[in-house]
C-alpha cells in the first residue's frame, strides 16, 4: 500500500496546484482526480495453500476474485491488470494478465504455482513462500485521468516435493521383517544406484521407503503390475507419497506399496533406483549360486588333485604384471561381493596399471601348504585374463607369438565392460576357428596358453569389477 499512498499524494499535490489556478481555470474539474469512492474489493479462495503433485492438472486450487470498481462515465474504458509475485519482490518480477470488464476473476492450478514459485522464482520446495496478487482497475478515454483502484492480498503457498525415483536410504518395514520394525539396506559395492540385502523374512507384507530429503515416499508397482512375489522378475516401479489420514497428522502406507512375501525364507531384495525396478529372489534362485571352479595344477588329471574353488564374501586374489609383479605369487588384493549378484565382485584400492591378469587362486595360501605342489612350478594357480581373438591368430590387430599368447595385451577402455571373456586359465588346450575347445589333433586347432595373455591397463586405474557370472570385467579410475 505504500505504493498507492505516494501515487495518492503526488495526485493530491497536483490538485492543489491546480486548485490556487480556479481563478485563471474556472472551468476545469478535477473532481475524478479527488474522488476516492473506491468500491472494488478482493479476496482469495484460501490465505494458507499445501499444493499436492497428485492434483489434476486443469484443477483450479487458488482463486482471486473482485467486484466492480466505481462507475465512471460511458466515455471511459475499464480493464482490470491481475498480478502475482513473491511478496518480497514487491512486484517487480510479478507475472501479469489484463481482463475486460465483466471478467473479476482469476485461477492458478497446482502446476501453474509449483513451476512460479520453484522455477521463475526460484524458491525452495521445503518451505512455504509468501505470494502477493494485486489487481488494478484502470481507466482509458475520458477527458479527464482518472485515478486506478488497487486491492493486494498475501496468501501463504507451500509448494510439493516431487515425487523422485531416489533415495538418501533405503529401509524394508513391514509385517514380513522380522525382529525390528526397519531395517536400513545399503547401496551395493558395484552401483551407487543399486541398494539390495540378503535377509531373512517372514511371510506376510514388505514394505520398501525411500527417504530422499527428509521425505518418505515408497516403492510401487507400475499400474497394471502386481504386488504379488515374482521371484527373479525385475517388476518396474514407482514410488508412492504417504496417505493422510483425515483428521490426524498421521499417514499411511498406500495400499498399492505393500509387497507380497509368500513364505517365511531368505530373500534377495534388490532396488535399482536408476532403471527404476524392484527384484526378488527366493532362497532356491539361481541368482544365489556362488562362483565355483574346479581345476587341475598343469591341468594334469593324472597327476595331481582336483582343486574346487569357490569365491564368497570378501575374497583375496591376486593381481600380476607390470604393477603386481611377475612372481607367480603376484600381489594380493581384497574384492569384495556385491549384495545384488554373488558372483560379482568389486576391487578398490591402490592404482595399477600396465600388463595384467589375476589368479583367483595359488599355492602360497594356507589351505594348500598340505597340498602336492607342482615341482615345476608352472601354472600353480587359477588364472584370469582376456579371451583370445581367433580372428587374431593371423596377426590382424595384435601381436601374437606362436602360442596364441598376446604379446602387448588386450588394450582396456577406462569405464568399459570388456568385450572380451575371462580365460580360465589352468593349463593350455586346443580352440578351432570358431573358439570352441577341441582336441590337439583337430584340423585348425590352435593351442591356446593363457599364462601369455595380459590386459593393457591405462595408469590410475584403481577400481576394476569383476562379472564372473556373465565373464566379463570392467576397469575404472575412480
Amino acid at each position: 500500500m505504500k505504493k498507492i499512498l505516494l501515487y495518492l499524494s503526488a495526485f493530491a499535490l497536483a490538485a492543489a496546484g491546480l486548485s490556487s489556478c480556479a481563478d485563471d481555470y474556472d472551468e476545469y474539474d478535477n473532481s475524478y482526480l479527488l474522488d476516492n469512492d473506491e468500491t472494488m474489493t478482493l479476496t482469495a479462495s484460501a490465505t494458507t495453500l499445501e499444493l499436492k503433485e497428485d492434483t489434476p492438472a486443469d484443477e483450479p486450487v487458488l482463486t482471486f476474485t473482485w467486484t466492480d470498481a466505481r462507475q465512471m462515465p460511458d466515455d471511459y474504458i475499464i480493464s482490470y491488470i491481475a498480478e502475482l509475485d513473491l511478496a518480497v519482490n514487491e512486484f517487480t518480477t510479478s507475472v501479469r494478465e489484463t481482463l475486460n470488464e465483466g471478467d473479476y476473476s482469476i485461477s492458478y492450478t497446482t502446476e501453474q504455482l509449483q513451476n512460479l514459485i520453484i522455477d521463475t522464482w526460484g524458491q525452495s520446495n521445503s518451505v512455504a513462500s509468501t505470494l502477493s496478487f494485486r489487481v488494478i482497475a484502470k481507466w482509458e478515454g475520458g477527458s479527464k485521468y482518472a485515478m486506478p483502484e488497487v486491492r493486494t492480498v498475501d496468501i501463504d503457498v507451500r509448494p510439493y516435493r516431487p515425487l523422485v525415483f531416489d533415495a538418501d536410504n533405503v529401509y524394508l518395514e513391514g509385517s514380513s521383517v522380522t525382529g525390528t520394525t526397519s531395517q536400513r539396506i545399503s547401496t551395493t559395492v558395484e552401483d551407487e544406484n543399486i541398494y539390495a540385502s540378503y535377509l531373512q523374512l517372514a511371510a506376510g507384507e514388505l514394505v520398501i521407503r525411500l527417504e530422499y530429503n527428509d521425505v518418505s515416499q515408497y516403492i510401487a508397482p507400475e499400474e497394471g503390475q502386481t504386488t504379488d512375489f515374482q521371484d527373479g522378475e525385475a517388476v518396474p516401479a514407482r514410488v508412492l507419497a504417504p496417505v493422510e489420514v483425515e483428521g490426524s497428522d498421521k499417514a499411511e502406507v498406500p495400499v498399492e506399496a505393500k509387497w507380497s512375501i509368500p513364505q517365511d525364507g531368505k530373500y534377495r531384495v534388490v532396488v535399482d533406483l536408476e532403471e527404476k525396478t524392484l527384484t526378488m529372489y527366493s532362497e532356491s534362485h539361481p541368482i544365489n549360486e556362488e562362483f565355483t571352479v574346479t581345476w587341475y595344477p598343469n591341468d594334469d588329471h593324472e597327476k595331481y588333485e582336483e582343486i574346487t574353488t569357490t569365491l564368497s564374501g570378501d575374497r583375496v586374489i591376486y593381481l600380476r604384471g607390470d604393477s603386481g609383479g611377475w612372481k607367480k605369487e603376484g600381489k594380493a588384493i581384497t574384492i569384495v561381493q556385491s549384495l545384488a549378484d554373488p558372483m560379482i565382485f568389486v576391487y578398490s584400492g591402490d592404482a595399477f596399471n600396465g600388463r595384467t591378469d589375476f589368479a583367483l587362486v595359488n599355492f602360497s595360501e594356507a589351505e594348500f601348504n598340505d597340498y602336492n605342489k607342482p615341482s615345476d612350478g608352472v601354472n600353480n594357480s587359477y588364472e584370469i585374463g582376456p579371451a583370445l581373438d581367433p580372428d587374431a591368430w593371423d596377426g590382424d590387430g595384435q601381436d601374437k607369438d606362436g602360442n596364441g599368447s598376446i604379446g602387448n595385451g588386450a588394450v582396456v577402455t577406462l569405464g568399459s565392460w570388456s568385450k572380451n571373456q575371462f580365460r580360465h586359465g589352468s593349463g593350455t588346450w586346443y580352440e578351432d576357428k570358431e573358439g570352441n575347445i577341441v582336441d590337439e589333433n583337430t584340423e585348425g586347432a590352435k593351442k591356446i596358453d593363457p599364462k601369455g595373455s595380459y590386459w593393457q591397463v591405462p595408469s590410475g586405474t584403481n577400481y576394476v569389477t569383476f562379472d564372473f557370472r556373465n565373464l566379463l570385467i570392467k576397469f575404472e579410475s575412480r
